[in-house]
């Protein structure tokens, strides 16, 4: 069993606010409409989260989020 924690980050050039990411993870994503691009307001903490997480990822019409691995050293 590992215990990588995960950061996931938007890549803002090419979001374009259809927000299907915050309908997935409302705890992690935050959609303004005056701003058209999804914000990151906190990281999965959880496996579920992280499930959910990726299913964002994956669901992304423009591809615009990414998962990485934390691994401490920044």
């Amino acid at each position: 069993m590992t215990d990588q924690k995960w950061t996931v980050a938007v890549e803002p050039e090419i979001c374009e606010g259809y927000a299907v990411c915050q309908r997935i993870e409302k705890s992690i994503f935050q959609f303004a409409e005056d701003d058209d691009v999804v914000r990151i307001i906190s990281q999965p903490e959880t496996p579920e989260m992280l499930e959910r997480v990726k299913l964002a990822v994956r669901r992304c019409p423009k591809q615009a989020l990414k998962l990485l691995p934390r691994d401490g050293a920044e």
